[in-house]
């Protein structure tokens, strides 16, 4: 069975910093080249905090 490649991109920053806006034009620029498996969570907190729970999830 072939493994799925995911791309897992994390944002953070103050609110209203741009971070839509960046979210956008990622998601425009990588999903066709990537088939989709990109995935952008984008935040305005503690990156440990958002992070932790995926990682376990992953089992990373």
């Amino acid at each position: 069975m072939k493994k799925k490649k995911h791309i897992i991109v994390l944002i953070n920053g103050k609110r209203r910093s741009g971070k839509g806006l960046l979210t956008n034009a990622i998601k425009e620029k990588s999903l066709k080249r990537f088939n989709d498996n990109v995935h952008i969570f984008s935040f305005a907190q503690p990156i440990k905090d958002i992070t932790e729970p995926i990682l376990k999830q992953l089992e990373w």
